[in-house]
């Protein structure tokens, strides 16, 4: 423990791996706060996807009793896998293995997965 840590109890917890030159030290913060930001971009395409497939190519689900639920529901999926992103990320940065070009593949790759999997479930309505 060195003397910054013995000063402040309350500092925030970081993750530290020793290695052979020394202590690693990762701050998950940044990571955690960038995707955050990169989330209300990710919910926006969604939702607008969502909404003009819904009134574009499928305008009877509209009136469909489940489609709010289901809509909901797959939110909140959407929303937790979303987070294996910035765990991914964490992670790679962790073993040295990341870099931040590595982020926004990863970030549209699951763009794109969770794109194709919201078409899906309104036209299977």
């Amino acid at each position: 423990m060195n003397h910054d840590d013995q000063a402040n109890p309350f500092s925030s917890p970081r993750s530290e791996v020793l290695a052979e030159g020394g202590a690693i030290s990762v701050d998950f913060v940044p990571i955690m706060r960038h995707w955050d930001r990169l989330r209300l971009f990710y919910n926006a395409v969604l939702f607008t996807e969502v909404i003009g497939v819904a009134v574009f190519v499928r305008p009877d689900v509209l009136f469909d009793i489940g489609f709010l639920p289901i809509t909901c529901i797959g939110a909140i999926v959407a929303n937790v896998c979303f987070m294996t992103g910035p765990a991914i990320e964490a992670y790679g940065t962790y073993y040295r293995l990341w870099h931040p070009l590595m982020t926004c593949l990863l970030f549209f790759a699951g763009l794109g997965v969770s794109m194709m999997l919201a078409f899906g479930t309104v036209l299977g309505l």
